[in-house]
């Protein structure tokens, strides 16, 4: 390990002073155990360009893409640039940069590496979509529009097109019924086309407003639930993330001991001893497994479990509450804010917190050490759906024609993370709940939503306003922005103007199951690109 931490040092010292041949010697012998180490990367790829390694150096930046860590983006785009400064030599080259730059959020210097695989083939299919889908990244949605019915009249049997198209036509708006045609046209050339069943179903949120359109959005929720499950995993082992790990183990025991599921002993088992192998290295992110353990792992996933989805609460929210009153604070706070307290009936927050314990839909996994449920990955019920309804219905002043865009659930883990980084949402209005119990709450002062009276300029990409924290803080640093600070309580909502920057507040919970601090988020109508 110290012989190759010294190895590593020695190749950055050789690159910054210039001396390319020494570090070119040792470079080969540390790619084997560095490809997953950023830093290397970046050093790697710059030595690469340098010496004019062009192949190597696109094999490296796809590298970097999936590494999808944001402090790397500035110097990819320093790299991609440099490399689509050069000829690039094919026509595969010119999609590498372009997908990468995307990927990395930065879309213009994407769009250009597509031009250049057009000047090569001009009438190439593939390159074409992938220009749409450029064009969709940055808000062009007309000329996404254009060229992808130029490419169904070429090739009408094209889901990815068709998907593509349906997007374009949600996101310009004013078109969902023709989005919604476009997606399951899209679906009926290819029945797992992942975006097509996501914007399909919500477009089914949106409007939704009858029991029966709920239970279809459930149908479809769980229908994304299935390919997800099955597109995520691969034939080969893969990393696992400690985070969600953790969680599974405590999720599973809990349904065994609940009776709610039986069989699970092998994977508590092998979650166990793999949760004690990572802790006794140096690592706090993921852990390379076998493939026998990568096998029970799978199989538990699979297990496609939800807490009674069909459970229709009297009320969701609380009908003691002046929402005449909450209606006129909203609007004449600035910025918009409101908090509200005992937001939730009594039955609706007991109703929530047993789906969250009890449904296996927590499957996304982040760096901060937090678990994500999504209404398009079986985060979904008629109560869901009727707060959504409900509270259009008490603050309609407040949303008028908003609709409902995105909801979600955050679960955490205060041991091993913080919490979400600061970023905006591209809605109009955010609706942030929170439903773990105030007992596992172990400070009653912090916990809660830091939301800063700075909304995001309206000329920034989704990239720069949820993502890059650093561009950020700097922007907030620069206009003097100062924050409005919401302890956590249970059953506590915070109604807020969506393009306000805000952060998870330091937390400090129970390390126990029923103790992970999970909050709900609903978002209502769009604002920023």
């Amino acid at each position: 390990m110290k012989l190759e931490t010294s190895l590593l040092i020695l190749f950055q010292h050789y690159i910054n002073s210039g001396k390319n041949e020494l570090a070119q010697k040792i470079a080969n012998d540390l790619f084997k155990d560095n490809s997953g180490n950023i830093d290397f990367l970046l050093n790697y790829l710059e030595l690469q360009v340098i010496q004019g390694d062009y192949p190597k150096a696109l094999s490296t930046l796809k590298l970097l893409a999936q590494a999808e860590y944001p402090e790397s983006s500035c110097k990819l785009c320093l790299q991609m640039v440099k490399l689509r400064l050069k000829k690039l030599h094919s026509l595969e080259d010119a999609l590498i940069c372009a997908q990468t730059l995307a990927a990395s959020g930065h879309i213009n210097e994407s769009e250009q590496a597509i031009r250049v695989a057009l000047d090569m083939e001009p009438e190439n299919l593939m390159v074409k979509t992938e220009l749409a889908q450029i064009y969709l990244g940055v808000g062009k949605f007309r000329l996404a529009i254009q060229v992808l019915q130029e490419l169904i009249q070429s090739d009408e049997c094209s889901s990815k097109a068709w998907s593509i198209y349906g997007s374009a036509l949600r996101l310009q708006g004013g078109h969902d019924e023709l989005a919604y045609k476009a997606h399951q046209k899209a679906l009926s050339f290819d029945p797992e086309c992942h975006q097509s069943l996501l914007d399909s179903l919500a477009l089914e949120v949106s409007f939704a407003q009858s029991n029966q359109e709920y239970e279809r959005c459930i149908t479809s929720s769980n229908r994304c639930l299935g390919v997800y499950l099955r597109k995520i995993h691969t034939l080969d082992p893969s990393p696992i993330s400690y985070t969600k790990l953790k969680h599974d183990h405590q999720q599973a025991q809990y349904l065994m001991s609940e009776g709610l599921q039986d069989g699970l002993w092998e994977f508590i088992e092998v979650s166990h001893h793999l949760m004690r192998r990572l802790e006794q290295v140096e690592t706090d992110i993921e852990l390379k497994i076998s493939e026998v353990e990568y096998q029970v792992i799978r199989q538990y996933d699979q297990i496609i479990f939800t807490e009674n989805q069909s459970h229709e609460c009297r009320s969701c929210l609380n009908k003691e509450l002046s929402w005449d009153m909450i209606s006129a604070q909203y609007s004449c706070n600035s910025p918009s804010l409101v908090v509200i307290d005992d937001f939730l009936s009594l039955e609706a927050l007991e109703y929530l917190r047993e789906f969250c314990y009890r449904s296996k839909v927590w499957h996304r996994s982040y760096q901060q050490a937090y678990l994500g449920a999504f209404a398009d990955n079986g985060f979904m019920s008629k109560t869901h759906m009727k707060i959504a309804q409900e509270l259009k219905t008490n603050l309609g002043c407040i949303f008028k024609n908003d609709q409902l865009e995105q909801l979600w659930a955050f679960k955490y883990d205060s041991v091993l993370g913080k919490g979400i980084n600061v970023h905006a949402d591209f809605a109009r209005i955010n609706l942030n709940f929170w439903i773990t119990p105030d007992e596992y709450h172990l400070n009653k002062q912090n916990g809660g939503l830091i939301v800063y009276t700075e909304p995001a300029p309206r000329d920034w990409n989704y990239f720069d306003y949820n993502i890059n924290s650093e561009k950020i803080y700097e922007y907030l640093g620069r206009h003097n922005s100062k924050s409005v600070t919401v302890p956590y309580k249970a059953n506590r909502a915070v109604l807020f103007d969506s393009t306000l920057f805000h952060e998870t507040d330091e937390i400090n919970f129970e390390d126990s199951y029923l103790g992970r601090r999970v909050n709900m988020t609903y978002l209502f109508g769009t604002q920023l690109k």
